[in-house]
């Protein structure tokens, strides 16, 4: 389930200028000492963007010597794209195993490289570094618009952030954040559940061609992505002793499943949503043997306090930091017992800015952590994708002395 990677290769300074001259480029010079020169020729054909890298640093480490530059090439794949099964802009990609990737990726690269025998290394998959999977699924749902909603007012890490990217409402994003319509990632992972549709109609997208079509099989999408960069595949490999980080061994529904079911339940719980009332009941159903009568009491109050007030109604995060320290670690353990009993905190409102709420079918509604429990239990062999990605709406990343010292020289004794 992949909508996107990122793979990079050491090069040498003959490769990099025979490929530079071969296409037309553009220069983006990021600081004194990376220069990316980037290529979207070949997006057609899965290949969404080709960077050539070169970094020239003095340093003082005794592993870097001075004044030596570096090269690499970074290529972006569109997995669906490339091995042709994108038959729509909001497409299902079957997950076909690594022979046919690798086998598709060597037929382009050689086009690319025109055959000449001193490229063919660059044709060969298996000798690239993952440093970015983009892990996806998504679902139709009555009301994307609510999910973000109830998402918002729930359950999310102190670190997290949540913003609308540019659409209004469409957006919960933990990781992250959005400057100038642009995502902006950092630490390990950035994960976002969005409005499909919304997304394609931001005033970021215009241009990318959407149809009415297009728009019309986006309706009612709520997308949900993990996005695993340079540190997240290290410490995947570390985890399950991959021998090195190529996108063969990344390629696993099973961990797939891991990285999802883990997240969502950190960042949005696990229990669907109710109406307050319906709550309120499910709270004094509870028999005694399963829930002393206090926490019960406890776990009303909470639901009260959170959805009691039409007009004030707080976030969650706003209500745990309310608390004192005390009461606030009185109140985690309150709402681990709530979620552990199915009773989400967060109650689905009657209106939203006036709006009435309509559910049909009734509640409950299932929540994201449900939609993918459901995902992974049916054959599950599909990656949502889709053939216009945002890679060019992402900045470009200067690397860092670490990343130089893994993706380059570590490497610089297998390049002549």
């Amino acid at each position: 389930m992949i909508h996107t990677v990122e793979l990079s290769k050491q090069i040498d300074n003959d490769t990099f200028n025979q490929i530079l001259s071969a296409y037309f480029f553009h220069g983006i010079k990021l600081n004194n000492y990376q220069t990316n020169f980037i290529c979207t020729d070949f997006s057609n054909q899965g290949i969404n963007k080709i960077t050539l890298c070169r970094y020239d640093k003095s340093g003082n480490q005794e592993s870097v010597k001075q004044h030596r530059t570096y090269y690499s090439i970074l290529i972006i794949l569109n997995l669906a794209k490339l091995v042709g099964q994108n038959d729509s802009r909001i497409s299902l990609y079957q997950i076909c195993g690594f022979k046919e990737i690798r086998d598709r990726f060597r037929k382009i690269m050689s086009e690319i490289t025109s055959g000449d025998i001193d490229l063919q290394e660059l044709c060969n998959i298996e000798s690239y570094t993952t440093r970015r999977i983009d892990f996806c699924c998504q679902f139709k749902v009555g009301d994307p618009q609510l999910y973000i909603y109830l998402l918002n007012r729930g359950k999310f890490p102190s670190k997290g952030k949540y913003c609308n990217m540019g659409y209004e409402n469409s957006c919960y994003i933990v990781g992250g954040k959005v400057e100038d319509g642009k995502i902006i990632r950092h630490g390990s992972i950035t994960i976002n559940i969005y409005d499909k549709q919304a997304e394609m109609k931001a005033a970021k997208n215009h241009g990318k061609g959407y149809t009415a079509e297009d728009l019309s099989k986006a309706e009612n999408v709520l997308r949900v992505e993990i996005q695993a960069f340079r540190r997240k595949t290290i410490y995947l490999k570390d985890t399950y002793d991959y021998p090195d980080r190529c996108l063969k061994h990344y390629l696993n529904i099973s961990l797939a499943k891991e990285l999802f079911l883990g997240y969502i339940k950190e960042i949005a719980g696990t229990a669907d949503y109710y109406t307050h009332r319906t709550l309120k009941s499910k709270v004094d159903n509870l028999s005694t043997k399963e829930v002393y009568k206090s926490t019960r009491n406890k776990m009303s109050d909470v639901l009260n306090e959170l959805n009691g007030n039409a007009k004030n109604r707080p976030t969650l995060q706003e209500y745990i930091g309310s608390q004192s320290g005390k009461e606030r670690r009185n109140l985690k353990i309150t709402l681990k017992t709530m979620d552990d009993n199915g009773i989400n905190p967060i109650a689905i409102p009657n209106k939203i800015n006036g709006k009435v709420i309509k559910i049909s079918p009734p509640p409950p509604l299932q929540s994201v952590y449900s939609l993918i429990e459901d995902y992974f239990a049916s054959k599950g062999s599909t990656v949502p994708t889709d053939d216009q990605l945002d890679e060019k709406h992402l900045l470009e990343e200067v690397m860092t002395d670490d990343e130089v010292e893994e993706d380059f020289i570590e490497s610089m004794s297998t390049i002549k």
